[in-house]
């Protein structure tokens, strides 16, 4: 499973980075992850009300999570079920530190 969490979870952050329009400062990345009981179907309707709920642009699924974005920022989220568990992943790419900080509080406390 680690493997495949760590996989997908790369992807998920180059989809972040690589989202953003092109700015002239290095944006800057925020991730988080937890654990939490149940299946990767639970995972995905919380992350997609999450993001819906914060008013994010774009919202939609890809394979495995959901992403959004603001006028600043790309959030991506991952879940990755097994065994009546799931690990969901966040990630925030932004040209403003401050936006992404704060957006990565704003998603964890929905998660």
């Amino acid at each position: 499973m680690s493997s495949k969490i760590f996989s997908f979870f790369g992807s998920l952050i180059a989809v972040s980075a690589f989202s953003l329009p092109a700015f002239a400062q290095v944006p800057s990345m925020y991730n988080s992850w937890k654990k939490e009981n149940g299946t990767s179907k639970v995972c995905l309707e919380k992350a997609n009300k999450a993001l819906k709920d914060l008013n994010l642009q774009q919202v939609k699924p890809i394979r495995g999570g959901v992403t959004g974005r603001t006028n600043q920022s790309v959030v991506s989220i991952a879940c990755v079920s097994q065994n009546g568990e799931y690990v969901v992943f966040l990630s925030i790419a932004s040209n403003n530190d401050a936006q992404a900080r704060e957006l990565r509080e704003q998603v964890r406390q929905k998660l």
